[in-house]
């Protein structure tokens, strides 16, 4: 009965059940490092793939950095492209408004100028008439005048008996001192 214990079928049984047993254990640790093997792959593709994703989301984000220095520089660029176009619209303005004060002015001198020549044509025309006036007075005074240095020169050659020769004045003996007197006299009065 030992024998029969030791091989009997009761040991057989034990044995196959065992041996199944092992076998479905075997199968289960082979599927289990399947298992894991596997689950080990996806997790290493899975880190692959987060690498992956954090390099380039690394170097994006330089790229990103990149793109936003470029930004600044473009901002930059822009507010002093903006600053000068400003300066140059100021300074076309101010042109632009002296351009058209100096217009005014000019036509307001113009205005004046016109006003100016005016005036002296005016002048000269009341110049020109009075120099006809006082040539045509001057012509009277001429004509007058010798008429009265004629009347003069007889005038002296009656009363005082002063003669005239050649432009010099030649003295007669006077004749009559009382009436001479009192023409001198007269003639004094005139001066006072």
């Amino acid at each position: 009965m030992e024998g029969d214990r030791a091989g009997g079928p009761e040991a057989a049984d034990l044995r196959r059940d065992m041996a199944a047993a092992r076998a479905a254990c075997e199968r289960r640790i082979a599927h289990g490092r399947e298992r894991t093997a596997a689950a080990a792959s996806a997790f290493r593709g899975a880190i692959l793939f987060a690498r992956s994703l954090a390099e380039h989301s690394v170097a994006h984000r330089e790229k990103l950095n990149a793109l936003k220095d470029q930004l600044r520089e473009l901002e930059a660029g822009l507010a002093e492209a903006l600053s000068t176009q400003l300066k140059k619209e100021s300074e076309c303005k101010l042109t632009s408004e002296s351009i058209s004060n100096a217009t005014a002015t000019n036509e307001e001198l113009r205005g004046l100028l016109l006003d100016q020549r005016a005036r002296r044509d005016e002048f000269a025309n009341v110049i020109s008439h009075q120099l006809q006036a006082i040539e045509a007075l001057e012509a009277n005074v001429d004509v007058m005048g010798k008429k009265n240095l004629d009347e003069a020169i007889m005038w002296y050659n009656k009363f005082l008996g002063f003669r005239v020769v050649a432009g010099k004045v030649m003295t007669v003996s006077i004749t009559c001192s009382s009436e001479l007197e009192a023409i001198m006299g007269d003639i004094s009065s005139l001066f006072v």
